[in-house]
């Protein structure tokens, strides 16, 4: 079965377990439609991500061409029109930066 993802679920914290568990009882169609990890990302902010304290997170990027419009981390959740960070706790904003940036293409 495609859906499974054995690996994530072998080393993944109990709460992501859960999360794989529900996946998993999806019809397969939905699954089709949401892969895995905008299920798990999707669902709320793990407690394991950083503070943005921690993260140097400011508002405006000072450097040029870096921000988290562009940064690999970064994910758009479309149900609430939100931006959100995979390494950073809470919503982040497109012009924004910390010391987490990656370059991606957001």
């Amino acid at each position: 079965m495609a859906h499974e993802y054995n690996d994530a679920y072998k080393y993944a914290p109990d709460e992501v377990k859960q999360l794989i568990d529900k996946f998993r009882a999806l019809p397969e169609d939905e699954k089709d439609k949401k892969p895995l990890l905008y299920y798990i990302i999707g669902t709320g902010t793990p407690k394991y991500k950083m503070e943005k304290a921690d993260s140097d997170y400011i508002d405006e990027s000072k450097t040029k061409g870096q921000s988290c419009g562009n940064c690999e981390f970064a994910y758009y959740k479309p149900a609430k029109k939100k931006f959100i960070c995979s390494q950073v706790r809470g919503e982040i904003t497109k012009p924004a930066w910390c010391r987490l940036y990656k370059k991606g293409s957001m």
